[in-house]
């Protein structure tokens, strides 16, 4: 049995946050209970939201977008919560960054993140 879980949830409204997280997080828990009962990994939870209003110049007025890969995590971030807006791909137009809520994650994660986000955005892409 693992002894974490990754979950990576898009589509969530920031006012549905907390209600969600709670829900989503009981209905995980009890799945690994029904499992085996002594069953408790760590459960890493991460929302993504894409549609948002943020954008970012870069700091070469000759770019066009920022860098892919570019995180901001400080100045327009929730000043308690953990959150980070991260640029995971080459920008064709007008570059949106992906803003990301997480509990229980660790900064360490971002280079898993952005690959999830490039896997994400190719699947989305080929449908």
């Amino acid at each position: 049995m693992p002894t974490r879980i990754f979950f990576y949830r898009d589509g969530v409204s920031e006012g549905q946050f907390s209600t969600v997280l709670l829900s989503e997080l009981r209905a995980i828990q009890k799945a690994c209970k029904s499992l085996r009962p002594d069953f408790e990994p760590a459960i890493t939870y991460v929302v993504v939201q894409k549609r948002h209003h943020i954008r970012f110049r870069p700091p070469d007025p000759g770019m066009k977008n920022v860098e892919p890969g570019t995180v901001v995590d400080k100045g327009i971030t929730h000043p308690r919560d953990f959150d980070f807006y991260l640029c995971s791909h080459e920008g064709i137009q007008v570059q949106k960054s992906s803003q990301f809520d997480g509990v229980e994650v660790y900064l360490k994660l971002l280079l898993f993140v952005d690959r999830i986000i490039h896997m994400y955005t190719l699947h989305s892409g080929c449908q």
